[in-house]
């Protein structure tokens, strides 16, 4: 068993903690040659145990794996499919996905002795530290990337995690989205999903952040296939929200614009950390890469909210929005296996829900949204103008995001558009006048 910098190339044995290579910094991941597949008689993820690597002394554990694969009936009708699945990551302790790696990490973490971690992460990776830290009575010191939804920040500080505003003294141990035994939890979804006996697994859609969660599944199913588990590697399709999409705009050649805030706030990463492992992971299967917008993302919630009783985060509603893409892009066909992963918990995300509940009618008084409209009841014009009257109000503001705003209103109706001379025109609808109207 080694480590392996895929960056560099460095490569040592596993016989301590690296959480990225001493040379060059790059990314390491944990390569073996494994014998043949079998399971140990022992909760969730360690069933698994000796496919990791062999370097803790104890198991620390909050049940986290073995999470359910649901089989639809009423999504799969919608989209007219004949077998969907939904791997419900929402049932680990956090809520979260994470959890399957961090167990590994503070297991292995506790057999080193390490003092505290420390990691500058958004909301899911940090609460999952900041839980499972306490097994072994380690703080946890988080400096947050922004923006983080409100019920994870609540996590964070319930698990006894502390904030703080920069890095705190050595000695820490750092934990990053890409961290090696992170990747190692993350890859028994794969390994749970062959042995839950669906047959032959012909595509899954796994949405991405920094892109390790789709490694790490891909890596699960490639030991698969070493150990003659599985003869095929399944389609991977990887999905990000367009406001902030480097890896799937890096897959297709396109230029990567600056990242924005989105509505999937932690599949929101600009500098994603195992982008090119991803891009490779996917180009391996076959598999392919979306956008999907903030509105196929809230249809997305509100399906698998109302069909399958399952209430996830953005960010896990971003796969049943690619789904949808893909079928009418003709990637997916009816009659395969189609697995759809539920990253997180919905709940972590309150301020999203309310939104979907308002209908979207309540926009707060000064939002951009409403600015935007507010210009527009003046005159109609091109998302050009409209950015730069913006400017000349004093806000700071992407051509992106303008573009993004317009299209979100026009969906829900508070604004038109039509071309005139070969350029797009938004002018404002009455839904939009009454909008206006009702936020004097």
């Amino acid at each position: 068993m080694y480590y392996l910098c895929e960056d560099c190339g460095f490569k040592h044995n596993v016989d301590g903690m690296l959480a990225r290579c001493p040379y060059c910094g790059g990314n390491l991941t944990i390569y073996n040659e494994f014998p043949e597949f079998s399971v140990e008689n022992l909760p969730g993820i360690w069933r698994y145990r000796r496919y990791f690597p062999k370097l803790f002394k104890n198991i620390f554990s909050l049940g986290e794996g073995r999470t359910p694969l649901i089989r639809s009936f009423r999504l799969k009708s919608y989209f007219k499919l004949k077998n969907l699945f939904i791997k419900d990551e929402t049932r680990n302790p956090t809520g979260s996905f994470i959890d399957r790696g961090t167990s590994i990490l503070i297991s292995i973490a506790e057999s080193f002795g390490v003092k505290r971690f420390y990691c500058e992460a958004r909301g899911n990776l940090a609460a999952s530290i900041s839980a499972y830290s306490n097994l072994i009575k380690v703080k946890t010191y988080t400096r947050l990337i922004e923006p983080i939804d409100r019920g994870k920040l609540y996590q964070i500080l319930l698990y006894g995690g502390e904030i703080v505003s920069d890095v705190v003294a050595k000695p820490f141990y750092p934990v990053f989205p890409t961290d090696p035994f992170l990747v190692e939890g993350y890859k028994t979804i794969s390994y749970e999903l062959v042995e839950d006996h669906i047959g032959r697994i012909d595509a899954i859609i796994v949405p991405m952040g920094s892109g390790s969660l789709l490694f790490s599944i891909w890596k699960g199913f490639k030991e698969l296939v070493e150990m003659n588990v599985i003869d095929n590697l399944p389609r991977i399709y990887g999905v990000q929200e367009s406001v902030c999409a480097p890896i799937v705009r890096s897959f297709h050649g396109k230029r990567i614009s600056k990242g924005h805030r989105g509505i999937a706030i932690e599949i929101n990463d600009p500098n994603p950390g195992r982008m090119k492992e991803a891009i490779n992971a996917v180009k391996d299967t076959n598999g392919d890469m979306v956008e999907v917008n903030s509105m196929q993302i809230i249809e997305g919630i509100k399906l698998l909210a109302r069909f399958e009783g399952i209430l996830v985060e953005p960010a896990g509603a971003a796969s049943i929005a690619a789904l949808k893409i893909l079928l009418d892009r003709g990637e997916i066909d009816f009659d395969e296996n189609i697995v759809v992963m539920a990253t997180g918990a919905g709940l972590k995300g309150p301020k999203t829900l309310l939104k979907i509940l308002s209908g979207y009618k309540g926009f707060r008084r000064n939002s951009m949204k409403i600015n935007i409209l507010k210009i527009l009841a003046d005159k109609s014009m091109h998302p050009y103008s409209v950015w730069k009257k913006l400017s000349e109000k004093g806000f700071t503001i992407s051509k992106t995001a303008i573009y993004q705003h317009l299209n979100d209103l026009e969906r829900l109706g508070y604004v038109s558009s039509k071309f005139s001379d070969g350029r797009k025109i938004f002018y404002l609808t009455s839904k939009g006048l009454s909008l206006i109207k009702s936020t004097k």
